[in-house]
């Protein structure tokens, strides 16, 4: 008997495994493009507290048709993480493949959709915006005309300070 499950763009997804209710999902959302994550598989291990051992499913990453084997590792009971960083944005998916007490397991689970790491930077108005009920901005000829005594007052001065020869 194989087990199926598939979903496009949930954050997370609940399937089974051996009868045993299951979640997939990214350690860390939003998952972000060549950032350092992991997808936790949590099993419901019930009232009787057994999980499903998994260490003999083979588990890997599946976007845009490529698949990337990860390793699953048990963190506490009744969780694994396989550690993966997103290469890329876009739709994620698990995939676990093997046989698990005696069932045969193909199982594809849907994982949050993978975002850009993208910065943008607000825009920077090079003219002060005019405030209404107030003079519109004009050029200040005063400033100009103090810059410019400035300048020749420093040329007189290097000028008429210059040892002569």
């Amino acid at each position: 008997m194989a087990c199926l499950a598939s979903a496009k763009g949930a954050a997370a997804q609940d399937i089974t495994l051996g009868g045993v209710p299951v979640l997939a999902q990214w350690r860390v959302t939003p998952a972000m493009v060549n950032q350092v994550n992991a997808i936790v598989i949590t099993l419901d291990v019930g009232a009787n507290g057994q999980a499903p051992d998994l260490a003999a499913l083979s588990a890997s990453v599946v976007h845009g048709g490529i698949e990337t084997a990860v390793e699953l590792a048990p963190t506490r009971a009744g969780e694994w993480e396989a550690e993966f960083t997103p290469p890329q944005a876009g739709a994620y998916a698990l995939h676990l493949t093997g046989v698990l007490s005696g069932e045969t397991i193909d199982l594809t689970a849907a994982l949050s959709d993978v975002k850009s790491t993208t910065l943008s930077l607000p825009a920077i108005q090079s003219d002060a915006p005019h405030v209404p009920g107030e003079a519109a901005p004009q050029t200040n000829w005063l400033m100009i005309g103090g810059f410019a005594a400035a300048a020749l007052m420093l040329v007189a001065a290097v000028l008429i300070g210059r040892p002569k020869r």
